[in-house]
């Protein structure tokens, strides 16, 4: 009788055994891999303080790690407290703005109808001066009050100097 041949299956397709193999071979070596991470000692230093009590923290306390973009966010417990600090292996880079994606994405989850570019644009150029001008109005009123608090009370400036 002929020899019967395996068939060997990866992922739904069929594969010679040599592929199999080397498919298998990959995934094992795969699995002990870890990914690189950016990391920035004097950002990373900056935090290593517990935000409690301000104890200096360890490294080899590491509770938990969470993999963000190109870094890491690992959660440290102070030895003293028992605080879990979440500290940061490089700079985090937040955007403010709530965009034309951001925005459709909110009023699609809201069960709302989404607005067109052209709207979000000609929205945003009509309330853009609106804000910018409160905002100029805000910072006035804040400096001015911060003069008069300065002029007022000198004694207390001085103590805090």
């Amino acid at each position: 009788m002929d020899k019967i041949k395996k068939r060997f299956h990866w992922k739904g397709k069929v594969v010679s055994e040599k592929v199999y193999n080397l498919r298998l071979k990959q995934q094992k070596l795969g699995q002990k891999l870890k990914r690189r991470r950016v990391f920035n000692p004097y950002e990373f230093g900056k935090q290593m303080f517990c935000k409690l009590c301000e104890n200096l923290l360890s490294i080899l306390v590491v509770t938990h790690e969470e993999e963000v973009a190109l870094g890491s966010i690992l959660h440290i417990s102070c030895q003293k407290c028992n605080f879990s600090n979440k500290i940061t292996t490089d700079k985090q880079h937040y955007t403010p703005s709530f965009g034309f994606t951001q925005l459709n994405k909110f009023l699609a989850a809201m069960n709302l109808s989404t607005m067109s570019w052209d709207i979000f644009k000609s929205t945003q150029k009509e309330i853009t001066p609106v804000i910018e001008k409160m905002t100029y109005a805000s910072c006035s009123k804040a400096t001015e009050e911060e003069k008069t608090l300065t002029i007022s009370n000198p004694e207390e400036l001085r103590k805090l100097l």
